[in-house]
Formats: structure tokens, C-alpha cells, sequence
């Protein structure tokens, strides 16, 4: 998108200088001048209005970071013409923010996310819509369809019905009627703009986990205390404004939108992202990073579990005392360290191995961490291996390839290849996703119907073998 307007310092208003706004697919924005702004030598500059000429909208920039100014020649005018560019970190368009970055607090967010339209219930809006005989009835009104009240804030989904007109002559024609769901937040307490992202950041992680593929957002509206909304652009991963809806189909998402109803989803995937925020963050990797190799993905996985069974309050930790264990490791160095230097020699190298050894001798291995968390699940252990042997095979392969890729520890008698590592890889997904879905509150026959779904949809694509 690219808007020419006029752009001024909000303190020096009565220098303006035209220039193009270019604002780019993943949020980010380029100002183009066709003077110099400022000659001031600051690194940043906290705040830039303009108006742009079409709709004569507001705009605000934010922690600008300006560049060099440069001289182009015109020939033809035997003339000069300083340019400047300068890239901002937010743009409002929309309102005149008259506060620098740090004070500019949030009360609402309206979020369109296309990717998740298939998702929402469909048909909710048809009493917005009617037909009566050749005319058509339709109520511009937005339809709220799910709300859950948490502690900071009011999570809302809603419909927005619009539509455009074709006009000629005389007569008009409806052009286009746009039926579109936006996620809302209510904070309770205006928030600032960085929290607030943070927060989209992990809603964003619960519905790509919902539909088991990367979703992203096209338009992000706020409003301050004054109620008036103003479309925010900051560059973030999760942000395209060209994302156009898609359909994936029932048998290949985790769960659908009525599951997510009936579960407490949001407050739930929250408190579990507190705890245990690792977990979420290496599984999201593994759906939401196209370019990820099928080795990271495993090693990623892997470490997802490790960090669950550690941190998860399902499973038992060691019974030492977290302060006592340390005066307990600092006498086993010692004494340990004591005998070996009396019966030989031993170099700092050694030593520091012994140390790291020492360290974590306390700490489950990997083979205990991987048999607990498969045992905790009996229903999804007979799903995934027909007896205990197949399940100490899947342990054993899952721990040498990790060692291998992770440590360059190979063993001669073992060899692996790429079809092996993607079955290991897609039961290790199926565990992972069984864990996060028990902490967002599923019960274990829901579990089990989703494991079930999920290896049928494998197996039909060969990705893995059911027994």
C-alpha cells in the first residue's frame, strides 16, 4: 500500500514536507521524503504526523529511525532535490498520537484473522441477511458469537456485516456483501501497545494449534479512551495483509471452534503458556515455520516433551529440596574430586566434565522422562504401539537419533533414514499434541477420539503405519 501525503514534527508544524507512505505486506513502513524533515542529529525521532491525501486520513509514526539524506540531480531542471527515508516502528493510521510510544495506552483491539474464517460457525449471520422476493434486507450491525470474561480483559469474538453499492445513473446494483469475524479484546486497564502484541503473540499460537497450521493476521484496529479506532501496522511474523481465507478440512484440524467453546480455551492455553511456555513455543515452531527441516522439527518436539515432564505437575520430580540439593552436589564435588586426586592425576579439562556430570545427576534421563509421560496415557499408549517392546523400540530410536543430531554421538550399529525419522516425528507430534490438550482441559475420551483422527489422517497419507 502506498499513500502520498504531507508529514511535520509536532512541534515544528509549520515545516511540512510531502512525501509516499509504504506501508508492505508484513506490516513493516518506509517514509519516502521529498525534503528534509529534520536536520537534527538524533538517532530516533519519537513522533511524526501527517495527513494523507486520500480520505485526508491521520497518521502517526513512531520511534523513527531516519536515514542519511540524499541529493538527486535533475537535469532537465538544472536543479537539486533533497530526498530523506525514515522507518518507523509503528504506524497509526487514523488519529493524531500526540504521546510517544511508551505512554500510548490500549483500551480495545479489533483483530482480522481471514485464515480462521472457515473455522467460525457458518450461517450465524443469516438473520442479518434476508431476502424478500428480489430485495435483499441487509443490517450493518455486528453480531457477537462467543465471550469469555478473564482477569485483564474480555475476550469477544464477533461478525462484521458490510456491503458496497455500484452506482449508475440512476440505478444501484449491490457490488459486495462481506461477512467477517473479528477477534476482540476489552482490556479492564489500558494496556500498552508492546503487552498488548505480546499477548496477540500467544492467541496466535492457540489457533495455530486449533487448526494445525499457521495462521496470521491482516488488520489489527485499537482504540484509546477515546473510543476511536485507528488501524496499527508494526512488523511481526504473524501479520500479512494479503492472507486471503482458506478451508482445511474437519479430519485434519485438532479441534473445532465448539470444542474451543466448551473447554475455556483462552484461560487455559494463558495459565498453560505461563507455566509452561517452552512446551508451546517449540510445538508451534514445528506448524508455524514452513522452512523448518524434519530433523529440527524432531529435535524441537523432543525438547517440548523434556520441558513438559519436567515442569508439568503431572509427573513427580526428585524429593531433594531445591536449596539442600545444592549443598549436596557442592560435598559430592568435593569428596569426589578429593579421591580422584589422590589416587591420579586429573586435568581441568576432566574436571569440568565431572562438574557438568555432577550438575544435573539429579535430573530424570530422557528414556525416564519419554516412558512416564507414555505411561501416563494408557489409552494413547495402546494407540501408538501394540506392546511394550514396540514402545522401548520407539524410545530407544527416538533417543540415538536425538544423540546423534543433537550431540554428533553416533552409534556404528544403528542407522536411521528420512522415512523412519518422520514416523518417529509424527508420533512424537501426536504426544505432544495429547499433553497440550489435556492441560487445555479435554477429557481423556476427547483425547483419544482426536489421537484416533489424527493417525487415521497420517496413516491415509502414509506418514505413518497403524498396527
Amino acid at each position: 500500500m502506498e499513500f502520498d501525503g504531507v508529514w511535520w514534527l509536532p512541534d515544528k508544524q509549520d515545516h511540512r514536507v510531502k512525501g509516499t507512505l509504504k506501508i508492505y505486506d508484513n506490516h513493516s513502513s518506509l517514509l519516502e521524503l521529498r525534503d528534509i524533515l529534520t536536520k537534527d542529529e538524533i538517532e530516533k525521532i519519537p513522533i511524526i504526523h501527517g495527513v494523507i491525501f486520500e480520505g485526508s486520513k491521520e497518521v502517526t509514526l513512531l520511534e523513527c529511525l531516519q536515514s542519511d539524506e540524499k541529493e538527486d540531480v535533475l537535469v532537465e531542471y538544472c536543479a537539486t532535490q533533497k530526498n530523506q527515508k525514515i522507518s518507523p516502528l509503528v504506524t497509526i493510521i487514523g488519529k493524531h498520537i500526540k504521546v510517544p510510544l511508551s505512554k500510548l495506552k490500549i483500551k480495545k483491539m479489533m483483530v482480522r484473522i481471514p485464515e480462521l474464517d472457515f473455522w467460525f460457525p457458518r450461517n450465524i449471520c443469516s438473520d442479518l441477511i434476508k431476502f424478500e422476493g428480489k430485495t435483499i434486507k441487509i443490517t450493518t450491525d455486528e453480531k457477537q458469537i462467543f465471550c469469555d470474561e478473564l482477569d485483564d480483559f474480555v475476550f469477544k469474538i464477533i461478525y462484521s456485516i458490510g456491503y458496497s453499492i455500484n452506482q449508475k445513473g440512476a440505478s444501484y446494483t449491490l457490488k459486495d456483501v462481506k461477512v467477517e469475524p473479528y477477534i476482540v479484546l476489552e482490556f479492564k486497564e489500558a494496556k500498552n501497545l508492546k503487552d498488548c502484541y505480546d499477548l496477540l503473540h500467544k492467541l496466535i499460537g492457540l489457533f495455530s494449534l486449533a487448526i494445525s497450521d499457521r495462521v496470521h493476521i491482516s488488520e489489527i484496529l485499537c482504540s484509546d479512551d477515546s473510543a476511536e479506532f485507528f488501524n496499527v501496522y508494526i512488523q511481526t511474523e504473524y501479520c500479512r495483509i494479503s492472507i486471503e481465507p482458506k478451508f482445511i478440512p474437519p479430519d485434519r484440524i485438532l479441534f473445532d471452534f465448539n470444542q474451543f467453546k466448551n473447554h475455556n480455551c483462552i484461560r487455559n492455553w494463558l495459565s498453560m503458556y505461563e507455566r509452561l511456555e517452552l512446551l508451546c513455543e517449540y510445538y508451534s515452531s514445528t506448524i508455524t515455520n514452513e522452512n523448518l527441516s524434519i530433523e529440527y522439527k524432531f529435535l524441537n518436539l523432543v525438547i517440548a516433551l523434556e520441558f513438559y515432564h519436567r515442569y508439568s505437575e503431572r509427573f513427580e520430580q526428585h524429593k531433594i529440596d531445591p536449596n539442600k540439593w545444592i549443598m549436596i552436589k557442592i560435598i559430592i564435588k568435593e569428596r569426589i574430586l578429593e579421591m580422584l586426586k589422590s589416587k591420579s592425576k586429573i586435568t581441568d579439562e576432566e574436571i569440568k566434565h565431572i562438574n557438568r556430570k555432577i550438575e544435573f545427576v539429579h535430573e530424570k534421563s530422557l528414556r525416564r522422562r519419554l516412558l512416564e509421560i507414555i505411561r501416563d496415557d494408557l489409552e494413547i499408549h495402546e494407540l501408538l504401539f501394540r506392546n511394550s517392546n514396540e514402545r522401548d523400540k520407539f524410545i530407544n530410536d527416538v533417543i540415538k537419533i536425538r544423540n546423534t543430531l543433537a550431540h554428533g554421538l553416533s552409534d556404528e550399529a544403528f542407522n536411521y533414514n528420512y522415512e523412519m525419522l518422520l514416523t518417529l516425528t509424527n508420533k512424537l507430534k501426536i504426544i505432544v499434541e495429547c499433553a497440550i490438550l489435556h492441560e487445555l482441559g479435554f477429557n481423556e475420551e476427547e483425547i483419544k477420539n482426536i489421537a484416533v483422527r489424527r493417525l487415521k489422517e497420517l496413516a491415509k497419507w502414509k506418514l505413518i503405519a497403524l498396527w
